[in-house]
């Protein structure tokens, strides 16, 4: 049996992530796997506390989130890089 590939809304640390692709098992029924946790955690963090409740994230829109690859893309660290530089410059 193969794990069915969802689209979700999901919130990870306040922050609200649409169409956030999860593998649903059809061996375990509701059961579901998130990819990507790590990278959704990172974006999270990045954004300020007071924030995050507005903030809304389309995956349709981010590459990191469509790729199978469990390695970390060169985009997905320029993206985390920039986020981290905009963060140090408004705090």
């Amino acid at each position: 049996m193969e794990d069915k590939k969802v689209l979700k809304t999901v919130i990870r640390n306040g922050v609200t992530f649409d169409n956030y692709p999860v593998y649903v098992s059809e061996a375990y029924g509701d059961s579901y796997l998130m990819k990507h946790e790590e990278l959704a955690e990172e974006i999270a963090s990045c954004i300020p506390q007071a924030w995050r409740k507005a903030v809304r994230f389309d995956c349709n829109l981010i590459a990191e989130f469509q790729d199978e690859n469990d390695e970390p893309s060169e985009e997905e660290q320029r993206i985390l890089s920039e986020l981290d530089s905009w963060m140090k410059h408004h705090n």
